[in-house]
């Protein structure tokens, strides 16, 4: 067996790979920021050997509601006007989800078994949770959608509205975790 190696690229244009280099591909959680789904799955199952597999992880629309609501309410709290707010998502973004993985993969692959599971991301310090939530999901896309119509101390006191909210979640129960719906698609 070969040394395994990192290439950075897009997963719409996996042509620097033949047609069925891989016995398996992995795509482990990466739809909600694909914008063509059906590319990225063809292309997987393009380097994906015939005898292979391609193993596909994701995550239902409305997973994670906890931090959505938290999110939503201390964005009311700081005083972020309801007519923005009322613009912005309130689920994970991307066109494939788990609602529809199956149809998508299934236009790729002969078959195409849904494996699905609870999952929860737990924390128990406010530190891990606020770099997912304020950098990782910037702000469950406030920020992006802000562009320059907020000044920064509002973020700032987005952020420590959150994050005083996550600490008495943690004093209270020892940990705050958000609730998560997946699957796993085993695609041949």
């Amino acid at each position: 067996m070969g040394a395994a190696g990192v290439r950075r690229g897009k997963a719409e244009d996996l042509s620097r790979f033949d047609d069925g280099t891989f016995d398996r591909v992995m795509a482990n959680f990466i739809f909600h920021y694909i914008t063509e789904p059906d590319v990225v799955c063809a292309e997987i199952a393009r380097v994906t050997k015939k005898s292979g597999h391609a193993i596909v992880t994701i995550e239902a629309r409305h997973s994670m509601p906890e931090m959505y609501k938290m999110h939503f309410d201390a964005m009311a709290e700081v005083g972020f006007p309801a007519d923005f707010i009322e613009r912005l998502p309130r689920t994970r973004r991307g066109k494939m989800v788990l609602d529809n993985a199956a149809e998508y993969l299934s236009r790729h692959f002969e078959s195409v078994e849904e494996r699905p599971y609870a999952d929860a991301l737990r924390f128990d310090t406010t530190e891990p949770y606020m770099e997912f939530y304020a950098t990782g999901h910037k702000f469950c896309g406030a920020k992006a959608m802000a562009g320059e119509d907020f000044p920064e101390s509002m973020f700032d006191q987005l952020y420590a509205n959150v994050e005083a909210k996550v600490k008495a979640a943690i004093a209270e129960r020892g940990y705050f975790e958000l609730s998560k719906q997946n699957s796993v698609f085993v695609c041949k």
